[in-house]
């Protein structure tokens, strides 16, 4: 189940131009305007990252839960501000953000 949710999220993802952070528990993090400033203002980025949400909760709706049948509902929690980022580990490198606006998100 979630990865067949997770799996149309990568895909909304690559259409809106955001940056999957990563996925921690059941979380499905992205952030738009980095690793390069692909939109041309913070506002688009932001537009990108609503539009991104919006089209999560609505596929979510057509992903069952194989328990009960019942279709999947999410929560989307957005939050904006500045970030720092960068490669980080040498023997995996990631490329990770970090800061009060990820922590807050």
């Amino acid at each position: 189940m979630l990865d067949e949710l997770y799996t149309a999220f990568d895909s909304i993802s690559t259409f809106f131009d955001v940056f999957k952070l990563g996925t921690v528990g059941d979380a499905y993090m992205i952030a738009g305007g980095v690793p390069k400033t692909n939109q041309s203002s913070a506002s688009k980025a932001a537009v990108a990252v609503a539009g991104m949400a919006i089209a999560m909760t609505t596929v979510a709706g057509y992903v069952t839960n194989p328990q009960d049948g019942e279709h999947i509902r999410i929560r989307v929690g957005l939050h904006s501000g500045s970030v720092m980022a960068g490669i980080v580990g040498t023997k995996v490198p990631t490329y990770c953000i970090f800061g009060d606006t990820v922590n807050t998100a």
